[in-house]
Order: structure tokens, then sequence, then C-alpha cells
């Protein structure tokens, strides 16, 4: 199944790579990559690893089409047997031709290569609780910025279209600071919203509910016009007491300070 839906992404991505170079043969192909070394690997109000982790990412874009890959590599034993990538994300978006707003319309693909998951399984002899790969999945996305001097929000709205069947609305305020040319400061808040299907699936929680609350401070500084450096420090904790219940019994708690350091490189 995942080779399938490796398989999908592929010729998405290839039929995508024509279309552009058919429609914007002229413009310009550009590409960014990033790795960031952070002390814990949280995502929408789940503590998905507690201990440090790397996250590499590479973005290649043309023509309003972008292609993205990230990976959570586990530091520690702490969550596969080994260190070892733990999911990966493979994404294809689309910014649509707008003036005033930033919108952007995108794909993904979730897979987690190495990570464990105990199941029950119904045997003729009764229930009996086996150690499976943890299910990969896949969503839809559309997402709304306003970029402005001030207040910049943004909302995005993530509907997955396999495992969990709900949709996780995000939102956020930040505001950019610019201390000198090559240093900005990025304060930030953001939240989201869980429909009854994927808190469900997620938290083990039928019922639509807020998820997380994060407050978040960005720092970049660039070294050159191409690399620039960074440091992140953010604390997140769960809205809704019955998630939050969840969250204690499926991740590895249900709050969490955490941050790091990143470097990235626009090619």
């Amino acid at each position: 199944m995942k080779m399938q839906r490796l398989g999908l992404i592929v010729m998405t991505m290839a039929s995508c790579s024509v279309f552009v170079h058919a429609e914007e043969n002229s413009a310009p192909l550009s590409a960014d990559a990033e790795i960031a070394f952070l002390s814990a690997y949280v995502s929408r109000g789940q503590v998905c690893n507690d201990r440090p982790v790397m996250q590499p990412a590479l973005t290649v874009a043309r023509g309003g089409f972008s292609f993205n890959a990230w990976g959570n590599f586990n530091l520690t034993d702490r969550i596969t047997d080994k260190n070892d990538f733990s999911e990966i994300d493979l994404g294809l978006a689309y910014d649509l031709p707008t003036e005033v707003m930033e919108w952007q319309v995108g794909f993904l693909e979730y897979v987690y290569p190495h990570t464990l998951t105990e199941v029950e399984v119904e045997t003729a002899e009764g229930p009996v609780t086996e150690t499976q790969a943890y299910p990969g999945t896949r969503e839809m996305y559309i997402s709304a910025g306003y970029p402005n001097p001030y207040l910049t929000p943004n909302l995005t709205v993530y509907y997955d279209i396999d495992e969990a069947d709900g949709a996780y609305v995000y939102g956020s305020l930040e505001r950019e600071v610019e201390i000198t040319d090559a240093f900005t400061l990025t304060p930030g808040f953001s939240s989201g919203y869980g429909t009854r299907n994927y808190n469900d699936f997620f938290f083990g929680v039928r019922k639509d509910a807020w998820n997380d609350g994060n407050v978040y401070l960005n720092a970049d500084y660039g070294l050159t016009e191409t690399v620039s450096v960074g440091a992140y420090i953010s604390y997140m904790w769960l809205w809704d007491s019955e998630i939050e219940e969840g969250a204690k019994e499926g991740y590895l708690g249900a709050d969490s300070l955490f941050g790091g350091i990143m470097l990235a490189y626009e090619l």
C-alpha cells in the first residue's frame, strides 16, 4: 500500500512537471533545503517524540507549483528501535495567482516507515494484540493568508481523505519584526480545531473540539543571500479535557515546551 501511494505521488509529480514545462517554460526553477534540530517532535497537539529529533526538508518550485519532501529522524530509540526516520511527508502544492491574499491548494502524503503500533486483532481463539506498522494516510488542503506589515493571519483547512476521514482547521496570527537587515524575530499564536472523525482517529475522542494552542517565537539571521540560520521555541497545550486525556494515553504528554535550531540554504 505504501509503495502504491509513493507511486501515485511520483506520477502526479511527473504530470505536474510536464504541465509546468508546457505552460511556464520561462518560469525559473527554485529549490530550498532546510535542516532543523529540535528537542522534541510536536505536531497538531500530538507529542510524537519528547526527545531530540532531526527534520530535513527539500522544496522545489516552478511556475506556482511546488514539491516538498520532509522527514522526521529520531536521534534516539525513543520511538523507533534505533535512530531512524519515523515519518516522511511528501507534498504537492499550487500557489493561486492572486494579488491581495496568498492562496494555496495542495496534497499531502504521510508515510511512517519505522513507526509501530499495537492493534487488537480478532482471531478464532479470541482477541490478540499484534504489533503492526503505523498506517500512512493522505490529506488535501487549502490555505489562505494575508501578509501585511502589522499582523499576518493565516487559515488552513486540511481534510484527511484516507485513514481519519476528517478535517483539521489550523489558524495562526504572527508578526515579523525586522531588527536589522539580516535579523528578524517573528512571534506568533496558533490553534487547531478537529472534526469528530479526525479527533476519534488521532485522540480516541469522537466529538468536534478544539485541539491545540501554541505560542512561539522564530528568530532568523541571514548569513548570506542564500544561507540563513534560525532558532525556534514554542509552547503547546490542549484546550479540551477529553482531548487532553486522549493525548496522555496515545502520545507522550498533553503539553510541551520545545525548541531548536535550523539551517536553510536556497539552492
